[in-house]
């Protein structure tokens, strides 16, 4: 992006201001003005502008010590909306969306032959049920979506949304952590320099001969853990329990695999120099005594890697790909993220 166009950099400041709005409400002209580090004017004239599209409006005023009263202003969820379809181990979460993360509706799809039929259906529904502009639809999967559907979309590996949802519980830096979705597929993820990276074949790494996985390949993680795995056992449990994981059998199958998910954890702890691991999907599932037992067969190799579940679950998954949709539509965030990177370097070459 040329930032000596003026046009792209009332774009990318106007980006700036709405992202404020993203967790706080109740904001002023000065306070946005410091906070983004942009004269007085130019932010007076960008929230005029928004006020008047209706993207922000006046949510009260505070009293000041000196002069006028300050003037609140706050986002206006209702002017947007986005849909998302999460899939998830057993089902589709379709839900609705405004501008301020709230849910407006959702709705649970089975998976099935007529898969791309309903999620169409359902995205007619979603539209008709909302007098908002939907801003974009987003896809949450393990993997691409084989259905033929009647509208536009953006893919988001699932891990995505499960650590998106995991960031707004997550006290730690997220920066050199390794987390590591178990499900249907096993996928990785980790943060380098600001950027994520996406380890799509981390659940292929061959760690011990024996069991066969969903691509035809002999002894790699995903052969013992995933649902596939499990399936492929004969226990295929998916219809049958709430929570197969709550089920003695494939606990007892777990347990007896978890050295398998130790080593592979040693392994990528090594190669990637990662001191934490956090487990999502069926990982932060596993009961208490899995993370002991990890970490103690982790310990008596001499690593220093400390293994944990993730804390958000469910509900953070199905959050964390609403934030994913908002961020991909409305607030740009991979946008601001990267310039704010870019800016960094700049600012440390140049001093």
């Amino acid at each position: 992006m040329d930032f000596s166009k003026p046009d792209n950099a009332r774009k990318v400041n106007r980006l700036k201001v709405l992202s404020l709005f993203r967790k706080e409400e109740g904001i002023g002209r000065a306070e946005i003005a410091k906070l983004i580090g942009i004269n007085k004017v130019s932010v007076s004239e960008m929230v005029d502008s928004l006020l008047q599209e209706g993207y922000l409006y006046e949510s009260g005023k505070e009293k000041v010590a000196k002069g006028r009263p300050k003037t609140r202003l706050s986002l206006n969820g209702e002017k947007g909306a986005v849909i998302v379809f999460s899939f998830q181990n057993k089902n589709v979460i379709a839900l609705l969306g405004d501008l301020k993360g709230r849910i407006i509706r959702i709705e649970i799809l089975s998976y099935g032959q007529d898969l791309g039929e309903n999620l169409n259906s359902t995205y007619e529904k979603m539209k008709e049920s909302t007098s908002a502009a939907i801003l974009g639809v987003l896809i949450s999967s393990d993997e691409a979506i084989d259905a033929e559907l009647s509208f536009p979309y953006v893919w988001k590996r699932r891990i995505e949304s499960l650590v998106r949802g995991e960031q707004d519980t997550f006290c730690e830096e997220l920066e050199d952590t390794l987390f590591l979705a178990i499900g249907r597929e096993i996928t990785g993820e980790i943060f380098r320099n600001g950027e994520k990276i996406i380890l799509t074949s981390i659940g292929h790494m061959r760690i011990k001969r024996g069991a066969i996985c969903s691509k035809g390949h002999e002894g790699c993680l995903e052969g013992y853990f995933s649902l596939y795995a499990y399936e492929k056992k004969g226990k295929d449990l998916m219809l049958e329990e709430e929570n197969y994981l709550r089920s003695d059998e494939v606990l007892s199958y777990l347990r007896e695999n978890l050295r398998v998910l130790s080593s592979a954890l040693l392994t990528l702890s090594e190669v990637l120099s990662v001191k934490k691991a956090v487990l999502l999907g069926d990982g932060a599932d596993f009961p208490d005594d899995f993370l002991l037992s990890i970490n103690k067969m982790l310990k008596e190799n001499s690593s220093e890697l400390d293994v944990r579940k993730g804390d958000a679950k469910a509900k953070g998954e199905i959050g964390g790909s609403l934030d994913l949709a908002l961020d991909e539509f409305f607030f740009k965030k991979d946008l601001l993220s990267s310039l704010s990177y870019i800016e960094g370097i700049t600012s440390v070459s140049s001093t």
